[in-house]
C-alpha cells in the first residue's frame, strides 16, 4: 500500500469514527428546524462524496496483468468499479447522517434562552417487564420516556433514561411529576410545563415540571 492510500485510509477511518460517535451520543429531546437539518445533511453528504472519490480510486486498484479473456476482464473491472462505488456510497451516507445529526449537537451546546411551554402529559412508558425505580446516572437498555401533547396537537415522546444519548430530561423534575400523575390526570391527561432552551435553529428540552 503506497503513501497516498495509507493517508486516504487514515482520513476515512477517523471520519467514520467521528460520525459514529455523533450517532451513538446524539443529543435527545432536541427539535431542530427542518431547513437546517436538510442544509447540513446535503452539505456533509456532498463533502463525503467528494472526499470518497479519490480515496476509492487509491484504495481499490485493478490487479496488475491483463486477464486472459474478455469476459474475465469485464468481470474484473466490474468488481473494481463496484467496490469503488460501494465505498463512495457508504462514505456519502455516513457523512449525510452526520450532517443530519450535527445541528442537534450545535443546538444542545449553544442554546441559552430559557424556553417554557405548557403541555399535556399523556403517558409514561417504560419498555420493561418490571418497573425500575429511578436512580440518577444509571444507564439501562430500557427505553424510558414520557409522551406529551403540544399546543399544536402533535404528540412528542421525550426520553428520560436510555443507554446512549445526552440531554435527557432531568430526573429531579420528572420524579414529582410522575408521582403526582395519577392525581393530576383529567380525562387521561395532565397539564404540566415543559422547560428547556432555544436559539435560532430550534429547541432543546431539559425538564418537565408541575405548573
Amino acid at each position: 500500500m503506497d503513501k497516498f492510500s495509507k493517508i486516504a485510509l487514515l482520513v476515512l477511518s477517523v471520519s467514520i469514527a467521528v460520525l459514529l460517535l455523533l450517532f451513538f451520543f446524539q443529543p435527545t429531546n432536541v427539535i431542530v428546524a427542518g431547513g437546517q437539518q436538510q442544509f447540513y445533511m446535503s452539505l456533509f453528504g456532498w463533502l463525503g462524496f467528494l472526499l470518497s472519490l479519490p480515496a476509492a480510486l487509491l484504495l481499490v486498484k485493478p490487479e496488475p496483468g491483463r486477464p486472459d479473456t474478455r469476459t474475465a476482464l469485464i468481470l474484473h473491472q466490474a468488481g473494481v468499479w463496484g467496490t469503488r462505488a460501494c465505498i463512495v456510497f457508504i462514505v456519502y451516507m455516513l457523512f449525510a447522517v452526520g450532517g443530519y445529526l450535527l445541528p442537534k449537537h450545535l443546538l444542545n451546546l449553544t442554546a441559552s434562552e430559557t424556553y417554557r411551554e405548557e403541555v399535556k402529559l399523556i403517558e409514561y412508558r417504560l419498555a420493561a417487564t418490571e418497573p425500575v425505580p429511578y436512580q440518577k446516572g444509571k444507564f439501562r437498555f430500557n427505553n424510558e420516556f414520557l409522551v406529551i401533547r403540544r399546543a399544536n396537537g402533535k404528540k412528542l415522546p421525550l426520553l428520560i433514561n436510555n443507554l446512549v444519548g445526552t440531554n435527557k430530561l432531568d430526573f429531579h423534575s420528572i420524579v414529582p411529576v410522575i408521582s403526582a400523575y395519577s392525581q393530576l390526570r383529567i380525562n387521561g391527561t395532565a397539564s404540566v410545563v415543559l422547560v428547556g432552551r432555544k436559539n435560532s435553529i430550534g429547541r432543546t428540552f431539559d425538564a418537565l415540571k408541575l405548573r
